[in-house]
């Protein structure tokens, strides 16, 4: 019953604001098929080139050596594995309704 009381809100203050770096981070893996490559397509200008794949040799306790193969990704880009960039286009099309593909050879 006190609703004769005037309710105090919270009060809310910034402390401290901290600039978010922007670019390129290793987020996860892409795993493409046999002959298959990846692709990384560009949203805001449209263009279409290779990913930059990282690859990293691990040694195991045995004394065997393998790779790990990881993609660099950017920040406002869409990944695809395709055969080639022609077959690359025709997926971007295809799923995001998209009528121009700038395709950026490296």
């Amino acid at each position: 019953m006190r609703e004769t009381q005037p309710a105090h809100k919270d009060q809310i203050e910034i402390v401290k604001q901290v600039n978010v770096k922007k670019g390129v981070k290793l987020q996860s893996r892409i795993l493409p098929g046999d002959g298959h490559n990846c692709f990384e397509f560009n949203i805001e200008s449209n263009e279409l080139r290779k990913a930059e794949i990282k690859r990293e040799a691990i040694i195991d306790i045995n004394k065997k050596t393998s790779t790990v193969n990881k993609v660099m990704m950017k920040d406002g880009c869409i990944y695809i594995t395709a055969l080639n960039a022609k077959n690359a286009v025709k997926k971007l099309m295809k799923t995001l309704n998209i009528q121009f593909v700038k395709v950026i050879s490296e």
